[in-house]
């Protein structure tokens, strides 16, 4: 049965805490594409040519394109947790995937009454997710896990294949006062973030299990970073990205608050979306993995990604405008790292 709302609202703020610095490690982009290596001769052109020839025969035309792949399918995520998700449609839609609710539990930030106050659709949802066996939590923060799943009634002992938090999002400031109070939304939800890769690994199952992320690679959101926000002492690491499909998921409908007390949303296309994958890390791999950027030579910027030609090209990028927007950001978030370091 549906559990009942508990008041226990969390902000996002100063988290006490001291951390080492986090671990360079080389990052995977599944959604790139690969590339052949140069100078293969022709043994090397031969073989190509038979692979993509064998390659092409397995899908002629006519043939049925290869099934859907589905990352939240029993059993390989037999259990799983949704953190925040908006008026509960993907959680819905996922219940729907799997034909059943069994192993879900699906949470929202607001309270059961703020929810279905915000969103006209919920309550209809609610009662779809409890009826096919999926459990419903609210008043779940993010950044206060595993305690704030407890609070809201959840088993301590539960534990899960996928932690799962679709397109996060700090609501945007709704008066004056509150936007000088925190006048920076991307650190903001950068500190959302990092608080949720700290929590959510001990929720996690397996060795295993795996803490995702979905969230859109243009700006503002590109500017998170998201591949980099978990501390060393996270208990997760970044793995790799895979592109995210809304069309595996009928009937998800993308939330975004834009004004908290008015109960504004929104919503937005699923363009140029993936899904950040966060790993247990694996046991004596660490000094096997380099920091891809540093391999670029000394005339990369891994503030804005960016590879100049030489040492005139690299000073002129530095006092570009970009440049100093990114210098900027990452300023920012370096106090704010200090500011919640002591204690963690």
């Amino acid at each position: 049965s549906s559990i009942p709302p508990v008041e226990a609202r969390a902000i996002v703020g100063i988290m006490a805490g001291s951390e080492a610095s986090a671990p360079k490690r080389a990052r995977i982009d599944a959604s790139e594409d690969v590339r052949e290596t140069s100078g293969c001769g022709a043994e090397g052109g031969a073989a190509a040519a038979a692979a993509v020839e064998g390659a092409l025969s397995v899908h002629a035309v006519g043939d049925s394109p290869p099934p859907p792949v589905y990352p939240y399918a029993s059993p390989s995520a037999a259990a799983v947790l949704l953190i925040g998700d908006g008026n509960l449609s993907f959680g819905a839609a996922l219940v729907r995937q799997r034909g059943g609710g069994s192993g879900v539990i699906v949470t929202s930030f607001e309270s059961h009454d703020e929810l279905v106050g915000k969103y006209k659709e919920t309550k209809g949802l609610i009662a779809e997710l409890v009826a096919a066996g999926a459990r419903v939590a609210h008043s779940v923060d993010a950044t206060r896990l595993p305690q704030s799943l407890w609070d809201a009634g959840v088993d301590k002992d539960l534990r899960f294949d996928r932690v799962v938090f679709q397109f996060p999002l700090v609501p945007h400031a709704a008066t004056q006062a509150e936007y000088q109070a925190n006048p920076d939304p991307i650190t903001t939800n950068r500190l959302m973030l990092r608080a949720f890769l700290i929590g959510s690994p001990a929720l996690l199952r397996a060795p295993e299990s795996e803490v995702h992320i979905s969230s859109k690679d243009v700006k503002p959101y590109s500017w998170w970073k998201i591949q980099d926000l978990a501390p060393q002492h996270a208990g997760v690491q970044y793995s790799h990205r895979v592109p995210f499909d809304a069309t595996l998921y009928p009937g998800y409908e993308s939330r975004k608050p834009t004004n908290i007390h008015e109960n504004k949303v929104e919503s937005f296309p699923f363009t140029n979306c993936f899904t950040y994958i966060y790993t247990r890390p694996i046991e004596g791999a660490a000094s096997e993995v380099v920091d891809d950027k540093k391999s670029r030579g000394p005339f990369y910027c891994a503030l804005c990604e960016k590879q100049s030609t030489g040492a005139q090209n690299f000073e002129d990028h530095k006092r570009a405008k970009r440049h100093r927007l990114f210098a900027a950001i990452d300023g920012r978030w370096q106090t704010a790292l200090a500011a919640v370091s002591n204690g963690e």
